[in-house]
């Protein structure tokens, strides 16, 4: 069984920076494609840590949208 293990992405509202300099979210997009690009693909891949960065509703809207 192959597993990835990804830890505290930190997701942020579309369009917010962390904090304020790094695209969060599309190095969490760069994140699952590499996962998903060998062969074979993880069974599971399990996300701990900190999903969004300050709690917010948008920032958890953002969560159901990407995954």
């Amino acid at each position: 069984m192959l597993i990835a293990h990804l830890s505290d992405p930190h997701l942020r509202q579309t369009g917010h920076l962390y904090p304020g300099l790094i695209d969060s979210n599309a190095m969490f997009d760069l994140t699952l494609d590499t996962l998903a690009a060998p062969r074979p693909e993880p069974d599971i891949v399990i996300i701990g840590g900190d999903l969004v960065d300050k709690g917010t509703e948008a920032e958890y809207e953002t969560v159901r949208i990407i995954t």
